[in-house]
Formats: structure tokens, C-alpha cells, sequence
């Protein structure tokens, strides 16, 4: 009695192997873009964060150098609320007193980017001219979603 054994796959077992290395290269595809459209997001998020922080540092030493009576005047002058589109920060206490209210809008994005807005309200709070209440926030488009990062300050008059 010769018998012969038969080896190998049949044509559905090669067809199941197949099926299942295509689902984990889809799967490994799909980790990796997911992974990279986080790594871009946090991107944006730091360079946001890092231009929000820049904007309060700005104001702070800008009513320092002024002093509250200027700063306070400045701000006063053109409403108790006011919003400043900070394409650029001023580097003179001329070129920040000639800043005008109104946002960015989609016209004036952040030097140096195509879709980066950051705009700075200022609001005075009471009426003993001694206090302002600042909020700045960037915001962005990406992957078809808007973002932004908003940070707040409350400035008062040194005594």
C-alpha cells in the first residue's frame, strides 16, 4: 500500500493569509498617518502657545516702558474694549499706539505662516482706571478643523 501524502495549501487557506496580511498592512497604514496628523497638530499647538505667550510679554514690557497713565490712555482711546490684530508685535511704544482696532480677520496672518491669526482684546475693567483685562488668542485651520489657544492677563496699575 503506497499512499501519497498530499502537501501544501489549498487555494482558500492562500486566500485567508492574504486577506488577513492586508487587514494589518491597512491597520499599520492607518497608525502611522493617525500618528503623523498628531505629530503635525502638536506642532501648530506649540508654535500657537509660543506666539500667545510672546503677545503677553509683549503687552507687559509695552506698559512698562510706557507707564500705566500712557498705556491706560492708549487703550482708552479707542474704547473700553478693544482688539488688536498682532500680525507682527510693535517694536516702539509708536508703532504700538498707531495699531488700529479691528481683528485679522483671514487678511493678516502671523508673520512668517500662512494661516496663524493672532489677535490681542484689551478690556478695561470698572472705571478707576486701574486695571485691563488682556486676552490673546491664535488661531489656525488644519485638517479641515479650526483651532486656537487663548491665554488671559489681568494688568493693573502699579502702585
Amino acid at each position: 500500500m503506497n499512499r501519497r501524502t498530499q502537501s501544501g495549501q489549498t487555494l482558500i487557506e492562500v486566500i485567508i493569509a492574504l486577506g488577513l496580511i492586508v487587514m494589518v498592512l491597512i491597520t499599520l497604514v492607518a497608525a502611522l498617518t493617525l500618528g503623523f496628523r498628531n505629530n503635525q497638530t502638536a506642532k501648530e499647538e506649540t508654535l500657537a502657545k509660543d506666539r500667545v505667550r510672546e503677545a503677553i510679554e509683549w503687552i507687559r514690557q509695552l506698559r512698562t516702558s510706557m507707564g500705566w497713565d500712557a498705556f491706560y490712555s492708549m487703550v482708552n482711546n479707542d474704547g473700553s474694549t478693544v482688539t488688536y490684530c498682532l500680525d507682527t508685535l510693535p517694536t516702539s511704544v509708536a508703532a504700538a499706539q498707531a495699531l488700529t482696532n479691528g481683528q485679522c480677520g483671514n487678511l493678516q496672518p502671523l508673520s512668517g505662516t500662512t494661516n496663524f491669526y493672532r489677535d490681542m482684546t484689551l478690556t478695561i475693567v470698572g472705571t478707576n482706571a486701574d486695571e485691563i483685562d488682556v486676552t490673546v488668542t491664535v488661531s489656525w485651520s488644519s485638517g479641515g478643523k479650526n483651532h486656537d489657544s487663548t491665554s488671559t492677563l489681568n494688568i493693573k496699575k502699579w502702585l
